[in-house]
């Protein structure tokens, strides 16, 4: 009997060869060289990673969601639409279009949270996990004036299923 797919064994190259942090359209140049179903788990192990370590606020503040619009496609179609819709709602906070670019985002999320979230001016990171800090009941500075953070739980939540659905998305791409 074959060995249960890990999605991460499916994206390893992506995540090396994929570049999220110096511009859109660096990322879309590298993200083509892959299939559209790797970027989908990429973008989702990007999201994940991120939302589950500070939260979307953090996500945001951060190169990573330059992802955010592929997220979204990749939540749906690796079988969790709760998470797809709650990404397009937080995004949707932004207005249109979407600011892929890191400097954009900044600048919308400064208006949006009424402060700097700079990730260096300690602002909208913290070191303690977002959920360690909601488990622990621990407020940090980022979560005083966090527009997203009712859309925390819906991936904070679904963490097993989430990374249930990947493997099993990269699972039926395996033959592929």
């Amino acid at each position: 009997m074959p060995s249960k797919t890990s999605y991460w064994d499916r994206i390893e190259s992506a995540y090396e060869e994929v570049d999220i942090y110096e511009s859109y359209e660096v990322f879309r140049t590298g993200a083509s060289k892959f299939p559209e179903w790797q970027i989908d788990l990429l973008a989702t192990h990007w999201t994940l990673s991120e939302i589950l370590n500070g939260g979307l606020l953090q996500y945001f503040g951060n190169s990573t969601a330059v992802l955010a619009p592929e997220a979204i496609l990749g939540f749906r179609r690796i079988g969790v639409p709760e998470a797809s819709t709650a990404l397009q709602s937080a995004m949707d906070l932004f207005g249109a279009p979407y600011p892929r670019e890191h400097d954009d985002r900044t600048k919308r999320l400064a208006t949006l949270t009424g402060k700097p979230t700079d990730v260096g001016s300690g602002e909208s990171f913290s070191f303690i996990p977002k959920w360690v800090r909601d488990s622990a009941g621990i407020k940090s500075s980022a979560d005083t004036s966090d527009p997203f953070a009712t859309f925390d739980p819906e991936f904070i939540s679904r963490e097993e299923a989430l990374y249930a659905a990947m493997d099993h998305y990269a699972e039926s791409h395996s033959a592929a």
